[in-house]
């Protein structure tokens, strides 16, 4: 028996050629260095508009279950899921972009001061002490979108650190 895998039946023996699959729509392999460009720009438009839409259907999922006649736990649970694959997809896209310095300059500029984050994680402590009226979900909802603030303010210093490091490289 040899080392290779044996395929059980091989299509191209018989002249079937392999064919793409959906999944190949996003898929950059056969595209040259300006159509990438382009390609990688649309997607990061993608990416950005779906994190708003995200942000908002999350939002507008507990605001429905919390002011609805009767409260609607699945779907403040639900919105909490959502929001959560949300904001992790934001902590992951700043923990890409900050360890090789790509964030935007303006933003890394002013979110990567200590301060910052200081700020931001008393004011989501403010808010959440503030509305002990609303569920436990909201209250929940507001205290992950400052603290997802505080964790990309920690990864814009760390992008601030890159671009230094590169700088004095040079």
């Amino acid at each position: 028996m040899s080392n290779k895998k044996e395929k059980l039946f091989d299509p191209a023996s018989i002249g079937i050629e392999p064919q793409e699959s959906a999944g190949d729509l996003i898929s950059d392999k056969d595209l040259d260095e300006m159509q990438k460009a382009e390609s990688y720009k649309l997607t990061f438009g993608i990416f950005q508009t779906s994190y708003w839409i995200w942000l908002i259907v999350s939002i507008a999922m507990l605001i429905t279950a919390e002011f609805k006649d009767h409260y609607n736990l699945s779907l403040s649970v639900f919105g909490i899921i959502i929001e959560l694959i949300d904001l992790a997809m934001y902590i992951f896209y700043a923990a890409k972009t900050s360890a090789k310095g790509l964030m935007s300059a303006k933003f890394a500029k002013a979110a990567g001061k200590k301060s910052y984050i200081i700020v931001y994680l008393a004011i989501g402590i403010m808010y959440m002490w503030c509305w002990y009226s609303m569920s436990i979900f909201f209250r929940l909802y507001i205290g992950l979108v400052y603290l997802t603030f505080c964790i990309v303010g920690l990864y814009a210093i760390r992008n601030n650190k890159v671009i230094e490091k590169m700088n004095s490289e040079e």
